[in-house]
């Protein structure tokens, strides 16, 4: 499987020479098997046998979220096997945890963000620049800063990121990778290099 499918997947598994792969939504495809996770859980809540055995048996490739290998060790190991209402009580649990994940996400991007206008109001107000809204802070920097070389590849930075929260804000971005939250942190690490630079000018 290609490092792109990987990056779009909640999980993905091979079974009889299929692969399947976890999404949010309905995607089509001749090459793969797309299963939704909202199927995932309906099929295995009600006791799906047919399909608890292609989990149980199936070779895992791709498990961010470990949610596929919690359900196959409870399959091999005997824990959920019984009644549908025992099965979703077990469900219920990984989906509380895959919320804590989720909520931790958000908690980290928030964490970049109010670090990238804390290093940039730190900035203006050691230059005597009065503050401007997070979402002006690279306008301002090109007004007062002579932006060039590596401090232009930092102006974009930081519109990425501020982009990036607001997209979270506005609910156009609910899945955040976190392969993402590593790369945002990198660049707040330049962005922060480059506004010491900045206050040294």
């Amino acid at each position: 499987m290609k490092k792109g499918v990987y990056l779009k997947c909640k999980g993905s598994f091979e079974y009889d020479k299929k692969i399947y792969i976890l999404t949010d939504k309905k995607t089509k495809s001749t090459k793969y098997k797309y299963v939704t996770l909202g199927e995932f859980f309906k099929r295995i809540g009600n006791y799906d046998f047919d399909f608890l055995l292609i989990i149980r048996d199936c070779k895992i490739l791709h498990d961010p979220l470990k949610l596929i290998s919690v359900i196959q060790r409870g399959l091999k190991s005997g824990n959920l096997i019984g009644s549908s209402e025992r099965i979703l009580v077990k469900l219920d649990g990984i989906l509380i945890g895959l919320n804590k994940i989720e909520i931790l996400k958000l908690k980290v991007i928030s964490n970049i963000y109010n670090s990238l206008v804390d290093y940039s109001h730190a900035l203006f107000i050691y230059k005597g620049i009065p503050l401007p809204s997070p979402k002006n802070i690279t306008k301002r920097l090109k007004e007062n800063f002579d932006i060039k070389g590596m401090d232009i590849k930092i102006i974009d930075k930081i519109d990425y990121i501020i982009n990036f929260y607001r997209s979270i804000e506005r609910g156009e971005r609910k899945n955040i990778l976190g392969s993402e939250l590593d790369s945002l942190y990198s660049d707040l690490k330049l962005i922060k290099s480059g506004m010491g630079a900045l206050m040294d000018d």
